[in-house]
């Protein structure tokens, strides 16, 4: 018999209410023997069409909301927020009089026309949605030259998944696409620039699409805490 049986079997001659409130409490926080709510693993879509079909998107952000003729449209902040996203990149620029980021109207780096996202901070953006919060679904077109990226998505749960994208030297390549879906939440993505021998060059987004941007719930650990805090309250009304 091991010991997960013998607690039960305890818990069960103390009160048959404090087993069934300890019990909640264990299938809430997806204990193994209560069966719980299994995880899938990150979901990588490589065409906006598959992608759409499997997320609920609230929003999308095509950069096109800026007036024309005044492109490009110029930051001189490291991080930006459009849309309830948040981009970020960890490269300084040496010039500080330099633009960090554009939302720009170059043809080759435009899904929807006119703009589009670009930096000169080659080094690692960080795609968020806000202290705390997650989404269920991200998505965007992805344009360059050449260069090889590591994209490294983190769940809300502390895991990670890491996708690679890799452009051979002196192609241009079309825009292609990269949507994610997390069950539990994305919290964040980020895009470093890898120079794996194809050299780096700066890259562009479009039609960047989310998914409603939530808080977490309470965390397994809290709803098992409240049942247990619920367990010592049987305990002591029964000693009473």
């Amino acid at each position: 018999m091991n010991r997960f049986t013998l607690c039960l079997l305890a818990a069960a001659a103390v009160s048959v209410r404090a087993i069934i409130v300890l019990s909640i409490g264990l299938a809430l926080v997806g204990f193994p023997p209560f069966g719980g709510i299994a995880h899938a693993a990150v979901s990588h879509y490589t065409s906006e069409p598959g992608f759409r079909a499997n997320a609920s998107i609230a929003s999308t952000e095509t950069f096109d909301e800026f007036p024309r003729p005044s492109y490009p449209i110029r930051f001189y902040t490291y991080e930006i927020e459009l849309d309830g996203v948040s981009y970020q990149t960890n490269k300084r620029l040496p010039d500080p009089g330099q633009a960090v980021w554009h939302i720009w109207d170059s043809p080759w780096s435009t899904v929807s026309a006119p703009g589009s996202l670009m930096t000169n901070a080659i080094g690692t953006h960080t795609i968020s949605f806000g202290t705390g919060k997650r989404v269920g679904a991200i998505g965007f077109w992805f344009q360059s030259w050449n260069g090889d990226w590591d994209v490294l998505l983190n769940e809300a749960n502390g895991a990670a998944t890491l996708v690679s994208i890799s452009h051979p030297l002196f192609i241009q390549y079309g825009p292609e696409y990269h949507g994610f879906t997390s069950d539990i939440g994305i919290s964040s993505l980020s895009v470093s620039a890898v120079d794996r021998g194809h050299g780096v060059a700066n890259w562009s987004y479009d039609e960047v699409s989310r998914s409603l941007v939530v808080v977490p719930e309470p965390s397994g650990l809290i709803v098992l805490l409240c049942s247990v805090s619920g367990l010592g309250g049987v305990l002591l009304k029964r000693r009473k």
